[in-house]
């Protein structure tokens, strides 16, 4: 098949692991069939990753966008109606280019991996099919952080998802399967797109990278690998393992859990005051930790 993935920008990852869901999927796709890459950067010079993404990807088309311009244009389009989002990932130079691929290659599917580019999907050809990635749903993002944050940014938060939650709205009415990464995310779609075809694929682990040690150590130690990013995840963290560790350690007494986090927030240490928790983090590879696992 010949298909057009629109997506976000994928720098080449600097190590295997790093590499993205966009990224997965798009290398999965290039093995088996003819893939196009498509894309918007507001990086000032992006000559050496576009360089290293040709390595992987062959065929790619993309446009540069100002970032200062941009920001200020974005703001401006979310006081008119319009999503920040979509509006800061415009380019009237990548809209005519995918137009005129269009009419000059034919593409048997659009697979469109980013709320940002769902505007680009909307205006193509609409007898190609289009399957839509929605991941972990990215309108949801800003609702959630819309719940946790005081005025005047919730109602930024609050807005902006709405918007957003509007045009996968129409992409999942024009698409003919949507993808979701959790059954959580299933879930949200249902809320606002209850008759959108729906399958779930999870995000998936590198098993050659994350290939375990042959022994396990004997201390007994959990580690607890999550997506701690906001106070709202720590507070989360922190009412499970409150309920959780005093359990464990009346029949284990050294039992230990090891928080591990790539991007913790700095409220993460209050976890260290349940006693048996230690935090890791901000941790880039969480082999060494998993391997001292019991």
């Amino acid at each position: 098949m010949n298909i057009l993935m629109l997506g976000r920008w994928l720098p080449a990852p600097r190590r295997t692991e790093e590499a993205g869901r966009e990224h997965r999927f798009a290398r999965h796709l290039a093995r088996r069939h003819s893939l196009t890459l498509a894309f918007v950067t507001d990086e000032p010079n992006p000559a050496g990753c576009i360089s290293a993404l040709r390595g992987e990807f062959s065929d790619i088309e993309f446009a540069v966008v100002p970032r200062g311009w941009k920001t200020l244009s974005s703001a401006v389009r979310l006081a008119t109606g319009e999503s920040c989002t979509m509006a800061y990932h415009r380019s009237e130079a990548l809209s005519t280019r995918l137009g005129d691929r269009m009419r000059s290659t034919r593409y048997d599917l659009v697979h469109v991996s980013s709320s940002s580019m769902i505007r680009y999907a909307l205006e193509l050809d609409p007898d190609v099919p289009v399957v839509m990635d929605f991941g972990d749903i990215d309108s949801e993002w800003w609702l959630r952080q819309a719940r946790v944050r005081s005025f005047p940014g919730a109602s930024f938060y609050r807005t902006e998802g709405m918007r957003l939650r509007l045009a996968e709205t129409q992409i999942a009415r024009r698409a003919a399967r949507c993808l979701v990464g959790s059954p959580q995310a299933a879930r949200v779609l249902a809320t606002f797109a209850p008759w959108a075809p729906a399958t779930v694929i999870p995000n998936g682990v590198d098993s050659d990278y994350f290939t375990p040690v042959l022994r396990h150590p004997s201390t007994a130690t959990a580690v607890c690998v999550s997506a701690i990013e906001t106070d709202e995840d720590v507070d989360a963290a922190d009412e499970f393992f409150r309920s959780v560790v005093p359990r464990v350690l009346a029949r284990i007494q050294d039992a230990r859990f090891v928080v591990v986090a790539k991007q913790p927030p700095p409220s993460i240490r209050r976890l260290e005051q349940i006693a048996g928790v230690v935090v890791a983090g901000p941790v880039a590879d969480m082999r060494p930790f998993l391997h001292r696992a019991a």
